[in-house]
């Protein structure tokens, strides 16, 4: 038994050793301190949370109607309410995909809570980048292009990362065949991989070209 732990709290950290957070707040900070913990955990969620929203709000609108037109005082008010639009859109996407994705991983023995985290973002972080890159750098560029880029992006984040094959054993079909195709690749590698594949997706001659890029 580990010091100032019930013998239940050290039964559940020695299942799961992300349980170490928790049980370190509920059994040694004191009461004012375990407050501030939580809410600063709480505002650095929320924190991450919408400038991701934000970011994909921002790099969506340039990557479609352009950077002159979001930027434009012009059209201000309107691409206010279009961002806003946009905003709930991706929330409500992410807000899906991500119950989707915890059916599998609320199944699996393996949960590292670290690896979780920086992975989950694997999915929008690399397209991101991409998707910036695409808006600022010179050259006509393929909306369509950008579009399979972030796809595939996806794609690849789900056949390397975990979360898919536990999804789909969870739902009673065989993935031993993802298992066996499935490379070993840390999450860090996701990020480069996929801006750069999202940014030469963009140059592909498919579909009608968005528009030249000029240097300022």
């Amino acid at each position: 038994q580990i010091k100032g732990m019930t013998p239940a709290e050290t039964a559940l950290f020695a299942k799961d050793a992300n349980f170490v957070f928790p049980t370190w707040i509920t059994t040694v900070v004191p009461p004012g301190i375990t407050g501030l913990i939580l809410a600063g955990a709480f505002a650095a969620a929320i924190s991450s949370l919408d400038s991701t929203l934000a970011a994909l709000s921002q790099t969506s609108l340039s990557a479609i109607l352009g950077r002159k037109r979001v930027e434009s005082a012009e059209h201000s008010g309107e691409m206010v309410r279009i961002s806003r639009i946009a905003v709930v859109v991706w929330a409500v996407l992410l807000s899906a995909f991500t119950i989707w994705m915890a059916r599998g991983h609320a199944d699996s023995e393996d949960k590292n809570l670290i690896d979780l985290a920086f992975g989950m973002v694997a999915y929008t972080y690399g397209p991101l980048l991409g998707v910036l890159l695409a808006a600022i750098l010179p050259g006509r560029k393929s909306l369509r292009g950008i579009l399979l880029g972030t796809i595939l992006s996806v794609v690849m984040v789900a056949w390397v990362r975990p979360e898919l094959p536990r999804l789909l054993e969870s739902m009673g079909l065989a993935t031993r065949w993802l298992e066996e195709t499935r490379p070993a690749l840390a999450f860090p590698w996701f990020y480069p991989i996929n801006a750069l594949l999202t940014l030469a997706c963009s140059y592909l001659p498919i579909g009608r070209a968005t528009r030249t890029v000029e240097q300022e």
